[in-house]
């Protein structure tokens, strides 16, 4: 029976990043891995299309709480489809449907990684990933049931199914909530950037992949923030959104929100956030 590894976070903080180091880690025959061709992430089909597949209706004619409902079976017949673990990325909270079901079932959930960033750093590359102003962009991360433009358009997209991101407090204490069936593996995205060779190593080990010191070196370097702002400037990167207003590869700088974000706004969201960040351990 095929399961899956969660790829969780909040938009905007080191989840391409993450897939695109596992695809040059796990297929070194294909690395490095284009940014328009990352191997890891999903299903072998696009999961908005094999959601209308799988499922007696298609997303556009759901409402989100009738398209949860619906998540769970779907992800098991798409893993029935796979030959091996799937690596899934998501931006949603962890949730139960009406039905009380985790929109990810659980017995198939072998475990997830849960990358955090600091909510300074995440305001100014939200906002403009979502083409928002930075004022906009902190009432999408304080208000939980916010749902801004991409959000409510996301079931007539195409391209994907519907998200829930929540506020940036609920969406990371849903991830962090006791009750998980299923191990979550944590990891700072600040972690990351500052020693990558140990984190990684780290991380990997908990899930029970090993991979040699120069493989992982070879790896990072190979996804390092200069070759894929470098790969985006030359060929794009479809997963760009139309109203985005920067490149997606945008900085990647632990830090830099303090110098991007007016006083005023920093101060909001630092009082917004504080209490989560306290438990994650950000000052």
């Amino acid at each position: 029976m095929n399961n899956m590894i969660l790829l969780a976070s909040y938009p905007k903080s080191g989840n391409t990043w993450l897939r695109i180091l596992l695809s040059n880690l796990l297929y070194p025959e294909k690395a490095p891995v284009s940014i328009n061709e990352i191997i890891v992430g999903g299903f072998k089909t696009d999961k908005r299309l094999s959601f209308d597949q799988f499922m007696p209706w298609e997303a556009s004619d759901l409402s989100r709480e009738s398209t949860d409902c619906f998540l769970p079976d779907f992800y098991r017949l798409a893993l029935e489809n796979e030959t091996d673990t799937v690596f899934l990325k998501t931006h949603d909270m962890l949730r139960k449907n009406q039905d009380g079901e985790y929109i990810f079932p659980s017995e198939r959930v072998k475990a997830a990684i849960h990358i955090v960033r600091h909510p300074l750093d995440v305001l100014p590359s939200y906002s403009k990933h979502f083409g928002l102003t930075h004022e906009e962009g902190l009432t999408a991360m304080l208000t939980p049931d916010q749902l801004i433009k991409t959000q409510l358009k996301a079931a007539k997209d195409k391209r994907r199914l519907p998200e829930d991101h929540g506020s940036w407090n609920t969406h990371t204490l849903s991830w962090m909530n006791k009750d998980i069936p299923f191990p979550v593996h944590r990891v700072r995205y600040e972690d990351l950037r500052k020693d990558p060779l140990i984190q990684f190593t780290q991380l990997f080990s908990a899930l029970g992949l090993f991979f040699s010191k120069e493989q992982l070196q070879i790896a990072i370097e190979q996804s390092s923030f200069k070759n894929l702002q470098k790969q985006e400037m030359n060929s794009g990167f479809r997963e760009r959104l139309d109203k985005s207003t920067a490149p997606f590869f945008r900085k990647g700088v632990v830090g830099s929100g303090k110098t991007e974000i007016a006083p005023e706004l920093q101060d909001k969201l630092i009082i917004g956030c504080q209490s989560v960040m306290m438990q994650l351990g950000y000052n």
